[in-house]
């Protein structure tokens, strides 16, 4: 299950507009000394950013990012290898995906521009449970299951809201 994307554009009167645009800002802060994709495309005829064609093309940027911040509505960022060389850009909108870890930037200088800014990879750590012990309690309207493995003395606890219960429903055979 994929979490919705955070949105926000110049001029908004949403009342989600001020966290939305902050939720971005702490997370353009957090990559300071990170490893980056920059990306840009053309967006012809989408709105749906994801729709585009992301796999690495000859223009891709890959390196470290160095002080990342949001000033104004304006991004900013130098690269680690060139610090003194500030860059920036101010956008018309900003979609950031944090399930993909990627920022959606359409600057307001280049209409029809798409620059993606995203961590290379997501790496999820993964537990290998072998026959486990399951243990479940409701609590405030969720499932929480707790799936224990004696033998690598190791709990996992899971916590399943209605929908999400749900789509397990569907997956299991």
């Amino acid at each position: 299950m994929t979490s919705p994307r955070v949105i926000w554009y110049q001029d908004t009167d949403s009342p989600t507009a001020a966290s939305d645009f902050a939720q971005m800002q702490q997370w353009w802060a957090g990559l300071q000394g990170k490893e980056i994709l920059w990306q840009q495309r053309m967006a012809t005829g989408t709105t749906d950013w994801t729709t585009l064609d992301w796999s690495s093309q000859r223009f891709d940027e890959r390196y470290c990012i160095k002080n990342p911040e949001i000033r104004g509505i304006t991004l900013f960022w130098a690269k680690v290898n060139d610090p003194d060389r500030q860059q920036s850009t101010t956008p018309h909108r900003l979609e950031w995906d944090p399930s993909q870890q990627c920022l959606y930037i359409l600057p307001r200088s280049q209409q029809g521009l798409v620059l993606r800014v995203s961590l290379p990879q997501v790496d999820y750590r993964t537990f290998s449970l072998q026959n486990p012990t399951i243990d479940q309690v409701i609590s405030q309207g969720s499932l929480i299951l707790t799936l224990k493995d004696p033998q690598q003395q190791l709990a996992v606890q899971v916590t399943l809201n209605a929908e999400t219960l749900l789509t397990l429903k569907r997956l299991l055979p």
